[in-house]
């Protein structure tokens, strides 16, 4: 399984959870978890920044929240400035 890692990993990390909180919008964290197949306990630990020990998020969480918000995936690793995918 492929991972991203990052330099500052808390103050990455915070950004990349506080944008899957953004993508998650109104939907409870079970049904954001049921569209892209995660728990909804899965969905709490991602937003809060906990990820693993190695403060990494599998790309395979990304790619299946992107595809299924139609989102672009640099926009949950980077932030701004295009948060709608392009094709």
């Amino acid at each position: 399984m492929s991972r991203i890692f990052v330099e500052h990993p808390d103050k990455e990390i915070k950004k990349i959870a506080d944008r899957i909180i953004e993508v998650r919008g109104d939907l409870t964290r079970k049904d954001f978890g049921l569209l892209i197949g995660e728990s909804g306990s899965s969905i709490q630990n991602y937003e809060k920044g906990q990820f693993n020990r190695q403060h990494t998020i599998p790309v395979d969480v990304l790619i299946k929240i992107s595809k299924a918000f139609k989102i672009n995936i640099l926009w949950l690793i980077a932030g701004p400035p295009h948060p709608k995918s392009k094709k």
